[in-house]
């Protein structure tokens, strides 16, 4: 139940009221695109991490297959090498 006066409708609402109101609909409309922002920051957080996750396994892998054979990997690559010879 409202407590003080009961608005008069009839009147135009006073200045204060009308930046008040549009306060709150700036307020509103910016945590909302701070909402929007974090949840695509957070997809996309978790697409990078699986992105790693599958970078840091293929590396494993390629890891384990250089030990496996270490004459694949020259002990001295350069990749200017080629060119400067």
């Amino acid at each position: 139940m409202p407590r003080g006066r009961k608005k008069d409708l009839t009147k135009p609402p006073a200045r204060s009221l009308i930046q008040q109101r549009d306060y709150r609909d700036r307020k509103a409309r910016y945590i909302a695109d701070l909402e929007e922002r974090c949840r695509k920051a957070e997809e996309e957080n978790v697409t990078l991490r699986e992105e790693i996750r599958k970078f840091k396994a293929t590396q494993g892998s390629v890891g384990l297959m250089n030990q496996r054979n270490p004459e694949t990997v020259p002990l001295s690559f350069s990749p200017l090498s080629e060119y400067l010879a």
